[in-house]
C-alpha cells in the first residue's frame, strides 16, 4: 500500500491492524522463548499486550519515531474511540492507542524492517532495566 493513503487513514483503523500483529508478535516470541503450556503463555502475553504496557512501550520508542510516524500517533492519541479503559488510565489507554497505531501503519505499508528496529528498541531498553 501506499505510505500517503495508509497515513491518511484513520488512526482507529491503524490500531486496529496493529493490535492484531503485535498480539501475534507477542505470542510468537513467547513460544520461541518457552515450552510453557497454553495457559501460562496467555498469562505472559497479557502482561505485553495490555494497555500499560503498550502505553510503556510507546514511550520507549517515541525519541526514535520518524515525522510521519509522530504524526499517526498525535491522530491516534486524540481519536475517541468511543471507548473507555477497564483497568489503565485515559492516558494510558490514548498512548496505547497510539503505539498500535505505528505498528498497524508500519504492517500495512509492509515496512517489518523497521518493526523489527522498534521492537529491539523496546526490549532492548527492556533487559538493560531489569538488570
Amino acid at each position: 500500500m501506499n505510505i500517503n493513503d495508509v497515513a491518511a487513514r484513520n488512526p482507529l483503523v491503524l490500531a486496529f491492524v496493529g493490535d492484531a500483529y503485535w498480539t501475534l508478535f507477542v505470542r510468537t516470541m513467547l513460544i520461541k522463548k518457552s515450552q510453557a503450556k497454553v495457559n501460562k503463555l496467555h498469562i505472559e502475553a497479557n502482561k505485553y499486550v495490555c494497555a500499560i504496557s503498550q502505553s510503556g512501550f510507546y514511550n520507549k520508542i517515541l525519541p526514535f519515531l520518524t515525522e510521519v510516524e509522530t504524526g499517526i500517533a498525535g491522530r491516534a492519541r486524540n481519536a475517541d474511540s468511543h471507548t473507555r479503559p477497564k483497568n489503565c488510565t485515559l492516558s494510558e489507554y490514548k498512548l496505547a492507542t497510539a503505539f498500535e497505531a505505528i505498528v498497524g501503519f508500519n504492517v500495512l505499508v509492509g515496512n517489518y524492517k523497521r518493526l523489527t528496529n522498534l521492537f529491539d528498541i523496546m526490549f532492548d531498553s527492556e533487559d538493560k532495566n531489569a538488570n
